[in-house]
């Protein structure tokens, strides 16, 4: 299988950007997940296996933002909890660690994809599958040596309010439309899962939006090393109350699992049995869709690199000052040396009536050759 991008109508798979794009044709839906996390990590958040979600002209789950500088929360908006990427309670953010998409199936019938993270005494699998009936489930498998906690910051829209109707079950309103995100989400034994609204401890329930940082609904879930979290929702133009969410489930690894999605009158059963989903819904036939081992995405980034090569090869680079500041700074400290004997002759000769102009006519000097360096001679 090429090591290329690879592109089904709305869907992309790119494994050496580490970018997938789920969708199906003639929805309003889209899943975005990334996993990218390239060696310098310049102006890299720590958001890999994390996720976006658009639907019905709302984004429903998104990450932190671009957070300011002068910000005293910011390195918790670019850290872990600015994006809904499982992580261990407590990861750094800038410990060593490496994701890979290792089973993919992206077409009109399912969207499906299985990345896995690693990172020193900590592993993290997600899957992310779509169905063309609007349900999207995301399936967490942590297992931490150290026997942290995993949690998971989901984080939607300022103008978005977030309610919990019953247990696991919970509501997202668009303010001033009818979109609504109906969603469900379950977990192993102790899995935890609240709402939170501009909460410092935990950080959570805070985005970025044009240099402000405002409040926004969260839900955080928390899971022990070695259980489950499903998250299972669907957006759609009303608050009807049909969509059940979850029904039956058994979750036993991440190779061998099961799960009901009650939509209405209907129940859809996906399930998972090595590298097969299985898809039943009611009593019907059911279906069965291969998955494709994951490309390794070395020949994208080939290409990318030679493309950037060629480029660089009839693209003039950038203006390098070096020698230039060099030669700036002697001429500098030899009109700074030159000044002391020349003022000391103006003082030994009496002419200390014209020392306060030599004085002015040096400062403005001195101003006038740093505007000159700073925005004539290095632009």
């Amino acid at each position: 299988m090429p090591d290329e991008p690879t592109a089904t109508n709305c869907s992309l798979m790119s494994p050496g950007g580490g970018l997938a794009v789920m969708a199906f044709p003639d929805t309003q839906d889209q899943t975005v997940i990334n996993w990218l996390d390239f060696v310098s990590r310049a102006h890299k958040h720590a958001d890999e296996l994390g996720l976006t979600f658009w639907a019905h002209g709302q984004d429903w789950w998104r990450a932190g933002g671009y957070w300011p500088y002068d910000t005293e929360a910011r390195s918790f908006g670019t850290g872990w909890a600015g994006s809904n990427a499982p992580h261990a309670h407590g990861e750094g953010t800038l410990t060593r660690r490496h994701s890979e998409p290792l089973w993919t199936r992206l077409d009109d019938d399912i969207q499906f994809v299985d990345l896995q993270r690693d990172s020193e005494d900590y592993r993290v699998r997600r899957q992310v599958v779509g169905l063309k009936q609007g349900s999207w489930l995301v399936l967490d498998f942590p297992v931490d040596r150290a026997g942290r906690v995993t949690q998971t910051v989901w984080t939607t829209s300022p103008t978005v309010l977030a309610s919990e109707h019953e247990p696991g079950s919970y509501r997202l309103k668009a303010v001033g439309a009818s979109s609504t995100l109906h969603l469900a989400i379950a977990g192993s034994d102790g899995h935890e899962a609240r709402i939170y609204r501009g909460s410092v401890e935990p950080f959570a329930g805070w985005v970025a939006d044009g240099g402000e940082v405002r409040p926004a609904p969260s839900i955080v879930t928390e899971t022990s090393s070695g259980g489950w979290t499903a998250v299972l929702w669907k957006a759609g133009e009303s608050e009807s109350d049909c969509w059940q969410g979850l029904g039956q489930r058994d979750i036993r690894s991440p190779e061998a699992w099961s799960v009901v999605i009650r939509d209405c009158a209907d129940a859809w059963q996906v399930s998972r049995e090595g590298p097969v989903v299985r898809l039943r819904i009611n009593a019907g036939e059911e279906a069965l869709f291969d998955l494709q081992p994951a490309d390794s995405g070395i020949r994208e980034l080939q290409a990318a690199f030679a493309s950037y090569n060629k480029v660089a090869a009839v693209t003039p680079t950038f203006r390098d000052f070096l020698p230039w500041r060099i030669k700036v700074t002697q001429w500098i400290l030899a009109l700074v040396v030159l000044q002391v004997p020349v003022l000391l002759i103006f003082a030994i000769r009496s002419l200390r009536k014209f020392s306060s102009s030599i004085t002015a006519a040096a400062t403005l000097g001195w101003f006038g050759l740093g505007a000159y360096l700073q925005w004539i001679y290095f632009v």
